[in-house]
């Protein structure tokens, strides 16, 4: 009698299992799925929302407004931890980070104003990180593994002042011109020097008493 009833047991099961199911319920397929919230997720959801946007090339006006930007959209939805505005403020460090490389590579592409606040920006924000860090009790080990490659060598090298600081910031560059020039309604003979705020294409701009003009570089022993 025991063996007919498992038998009838498995055979019951296999017939189960050989018949059609039925598709899951609507509401089962629309049911919420809810991901842990974790301090490392959010570090690094405020991290990719700053430094997955493309900037060509990143300037340090509109990193800035990013960051801000998101910080509110985050608090009007009420999404916003703080280990979410170390993140924006991670990935700000590393946005301009990039600026300041390109400013170094090309010197006279950018003004001095401009990468001066590049570097009191990037300063303020890894601060901040450091700052957050501190308040998370969160290891440098465990900061390391947070964001991706360099970010944290980014991070302290901005915070101590030691990152890259292209040649604007200590020294203004000048350039002479080859030829006599009309800027304004005065005419300067060659031989007078400029100081230089940036070169676009094929015209450097210069700054002189107070404001800025635009001549052509083939006027000037700029190459």
């Amino acid at each position: 009698m025991k063996k007919l009833i498992l038998l009838t047991g498995s055979l019951s099961l296999y017939l189960l299992e050989a018949l059609p199911q039925s598709p899951p319920s609507k509401n089962i397929l629309e049911s919420p799925q809810i991901q842990p919230v974790t301090l490392a997720s959010e570090a690094r959801r405020g991290y990719y929302a700053v430094s997955g946007v493309v900037l060509t090339p990143p300037r340090p006006l509109e990193i800035s407004r990013l960051v801000l930007n998101l910080g509110y959209e985050n608090q009007q939805k009420n999404t916003e931890t703080e280990s979410f505005r170390m993140g924006l403020y991670a990935g700000a460090v590393d946005q301009l980070d990039m600026f300041l490389r390109l400013a170094a590579e090309m010197p006279n592409r950018f003004d001095a104003q401009e990468v001066n606040s590049a570097m009191t920006d990037s300063k303020r924000f890894a601060n901040r990180v450091l700052d957050m860090q501190r308040r998370l009790g969160a290891t440098d080990d465990e900061m390391f593994f947070l964001f991706p490659g360099v970010t944290m060598q980014n991070v302290r090298a901005a915070a101590a002042g030691s990152g890259v600081q292209p040649w604007s910031v200590s020294q203004p560059r000048f350039v002479t011109t080859r030829q006599s020039l009309l800027i304004g309604t005065t005419e300067f003979p060659p031989g007078t020097r400029f100081e230089v705020v940036s070169q676009e294409g094929s015209d450097v701009r210069i700054r002189y008493a107070g404001g800025e003009y635009t001549i052509p570089i083939s006027a000037t022993d700029l190459k």
